[in-house]
């Protein structure tokens, strides 16, 4: 029993209720309150006979006893284990885990290494849940020699649930450089595959490198670093849902498929060529579930909701 329950507090205030009034009102103590009861006096109990005086003592014993017993029940609650009353949200319970970015990919192996174009083919598609707030994005990108990263695909905006293509770039401190998004339904209808490619194609009159962005072949956009190649780092491929703030992995992630998923050309190279092999990457430990992939055979991967979790860096082909 808790020191602070209504039955140790009823017992509590009833013993000291009565041996106050025994030490102040009533001369005649704690026998008072049973010749109270009796409707007799204290002068008459004084003559009773010994019964009496027993039975007074048979009271007080059972008081005493009554208090020892909710001292012992107070001592054993403190020490039992206690079960949680707080609810869930004032207790801290596992909460839903939240990110700024849930991905899921694959990586080239080293023979992607030095590359100086890359590029991959995605089937268009719009997936059925999207937050405000947040977007969905299908991309082929790697960090370049100088510590930069470069990216370009498609995305769907919570927005408008359109596909627009896009490309970003990121210097080596991590300020967004150009990152611009194509107009609504510029990555073409549901269904429909289209070709993202990087490449280096220029320098600069301050040797710097210019890397261009291309849908189909058609250029939307340029983006200038000082690396000429992807240096120690491969390409990969990923499906993300992406937002400026901490979210939950509830959006819906395709399913997407990439086909071929990487095309790389190293220096010196003239031709795109599929890497010997690629590797499985997540952003982190839990994004498997909700987000999977399906590996369908060498270089063609479809990622999204409900699909496979192979562990992290294992052998996608």
């Amino acid at each position: 029993m808790k020191s602070g329950s209504p039955r140790f507090r009823l017992i509590l205030r009833a013993v000291i209720a009565y041996d106050s009034k025994g030490r102040t009102s009533w001369p005649c103590g704690i026998g008072r309150a049973v010749d109270a009861v009796r409707k007799g006096t204290c002068e008459q109990m004084r003559q009773r006979d010994y019964s009496v005086t027993g039975t007074i003592f048979a009271i007080m014993a059972l008081v005493i006893l009554l208090f020892s017993v909710t001292r012992v029940g107070m001592l054993a609650s403190l020490m039992a284990p206690r079960a949680r009353t707080t609810s869930p949200s004032a207790a801290g319970a596992a909460a839903a885990p939240t990110a700024l970015f849930w991905q899921v990919g694959i990586r080239a192996t080293a023979d992607g290494m030095a590359s100086t174009a890359m590029r991959t083919t995605i089937r268009t598609q719009i997936p059925a849940t999207i937050a405000n707030q947040t977007n969905d994005y299908y991309w082929i990108g790697s960090y370049l020699a100088d510590g930069s990263f470069i990216q370009v695909g498609y995305g769907v905006s919570g927005a408008d649930h359109t596909a627009h293509w896009f490309y970003c770039s990121f210097t080596a401190q991590h300020q967004e450089g150009a990152c611009p998004l194509g107009p609504p339904n510029s990555a073409g209808s549901v269904g429909s595959w289209h070709t993202y490619s990087l490449a280096l194609t220029s320098q600069t009159a301050r040797q710097q490198w210019v890397w261009t962005a291309t849908m189909d072949n058609t250029v939307i956009g340029t983006i200038t670093t000082d690396a000429a190649s992807t240096g120690v780092m491969a390409p990969s491929v990923y499906a993300e849902v992406s937002a400026f703030h901490p979210i939950l992995a509830t959006n819906s992630l395709g399913q997407v498929e990439f086909h071929p998923a990487i095309q790389l050309r190293n220096q010196g190279d003239q031709r795109y060529h599929t890497p010997q092999g690629a590797t499985v990457a997540y952003s982190q430990a839990n994004v498997c579930p909700p987000y999977g992939m399906s590996i369908i055979r060498a270089n063609d991967v479809v990622f999204g909701n409900g699909l496979h979790c192979p562990p992290n860096g294992a052998n996608g082909w």
